[in-house]
């Protein structure tokens, strides 16, 4: 799938519906981006992330296979939740995973924040999935 057959709508066209947004650009079009370093999806991205949050697989010293972007502080995530709204948490899953030593200090230093480094240290990695978590509204 070239970029030319990507059919992406800016969010301004989207009137502030985010959902619709995230839904029709990045679900819709994720075949696009597997494969691909995250850079092509954070290029396309127009919403700023505000932290992001990983865990490690079982069993202990396994591996990352994917971190939650999250768009808002979890206040908002929680206020959103208890009034049906979509909060919109995004799940990128990676190929190969992330081994923890290359992970963790990177984790350590961001404290969830979504920082410069943090998106220098992400864009370089090939993108296996794209998700949304469901909250089921």
């Amino acid at each position: 799938m070239s970029l030319q057959r990507v059919k992406f709508i800016p969010l301004s066209k989207y009137e502030r519906d985010t959902v619709k947004y995230v839904n029709e650009n990045f679900l819709n079009n994720r075949k696009f981006y597997i494969d691909k370093e995250m850079s092509y999806f954070l290029d396309n991205l127009e919403i700023p992330i505000y932290k992001f949050t990983s865990s490690i697989g079982y069993p202990p010293n396994s591996v990352y296979s994917h971190i939650s972007i999250k768009f808002y502080n979890d206040v908002t995530i929680a206020n959103k939740i208890k009034n049906k709204n979509e909060p919109i948490v995004m799940v990128i899953s990676f190929n190969p995973p992330l081994q923890p030593n290359v992970i963790e200090p990177i984790m350590r230093e961001a404290k969830g924040q979504w920082t410069k480094e943090v998106q220098q240290f992400f864009e370089k990695q090939k993108v296996k999935n794209i998700e949304i978590v469901d909250y089921g509204f």
